[in-house]
């Protein structure tokens, strides 16, 4: 067993959308702050050009945000699961040390029904459990989870 699932790209949008959202909110609030603060005339903050510049900033940070720092990938083998960002190994769990089993929340909000999925590590010593969301599709996050928990029913 060797396998790599990545993020998935539509769970990665939607996640950039809602960082979007938030984004422009803060920068809309930050700038209204600074306005009264300094009690700059409102035609020069909000100018054609300098909204562009707000755009331009809001989608980088939302890029960043969505595309560069959750797209991440999990490399599982027989040893047990790493995370990747790129290349690089950040985060590693070893079957021997680590229960792996899943863990979904779905929130209810005006705009509709929010599935958040999380990768659950149980140490076996300790028995703390910690929570890791995964940007995966139903369907990767379902293969993803049947390949993990095979590995909890392995002898060690």
């Amino acid at each position: 067993m060797d396998r790599v699932f990545k993020s998935s790209i539509g769970a990665l949008f939607r996640k950039f959308i809602v960082a979007l959202f938030f984004t422009a909110l803060a920068i809309f609030f930050i700038v209204g702050g600074v306005m009264i603060a300094f009690k700059i005339d409102r035609d020069v903050i909000l100018a054609k050009y300098a909204l562009i510049v707000y755009g331009i900033v809001a989608v980088v940070f939302a890029f960043y945000f969505s595309f560069i720092r959750h797209n991440i990938s999990l490399h599982v083998t027989l040893n047990g699961v790493t995370f990747l960002k790129g290349k690089k190994a950040y985060l590693t769990f070893p079957r021997d040390r680590f229960f792996f089993t899943s863990y979904v929340q779905r929130s209810l909000t005006q705009m509709g029904i929010f599935t958040s999925r999380y990768l659950r590590s149980v140490d076996k010593k300790t028995n703390k459990k910690r929570d890791y969301r995964l940007y995966f599709s139903k369907k990767r996050f379902d293969e993803f989870i049947a390949c993990v928990t095979a590995l909890n029913d392995m002898e060690e």
